[in-house]
């Protein structure tokens, strides 16, 4: 997984540096950038995200793997209200508004992993499924 979830963020960081937007999915992974060369990875189980490049800069991800598992140190929690896309800082709990988020398409993407995953792992997401109708 980490060889995909690595490769899957260069790629994202490299259309970052060309200040291109896109949108991809990976398993419960959302990546993200804009026109201004922001990258975001989101992780909806936990509704967890990091920045992945600033100003077309990739940043470094703080990944470390195990056998058993891939720890990733996410900065953020995000979540969608009246379809935006807010940021809550672990560290000292600020919030922000991505204003260049692709909000309607994180919601679709949530969306869909509603219907693909088992009700015992959605039961653990953060992320309501009504979230961003608001």
């Amino acid at each position: 997984m980490k060889i995909s979830l690595m490769a899957a963020i260069e790629k994202v960081q490299q259309i970052a540096a060309t200040k291109k937007a896109v949108f991809q999915e990976l398993g419960v992974f959302l990546f993200y950038s804009d026109q201004e060369g922001d990258a975001w990875m989101l992780e909806v189980t936990e509704s967890d995200a990091l920045q992945i490049a600033r100003g077309g800069q990739a940043v470094n991800v703080p990944i470390d793997e195990n056998p058993e598992t891939i720890e990733i140190n996410f900065s953020h929690t995000f979540s969608l209200k009246n379809k935006r896309l807010i940021l809550t800082d672990y560290a000292d709990k600020s919030e922000v508004l991505l204003e260049r988020a692709p909000c309607q398409q994180i919601h679709a993407a949530i969306r869909r992993l509603h219907k693909r995953y088992p009700q015992e792992m959605l039961a653990r997401m953060h992320v309501a499924p009504d979230e961003g109708d608001t």
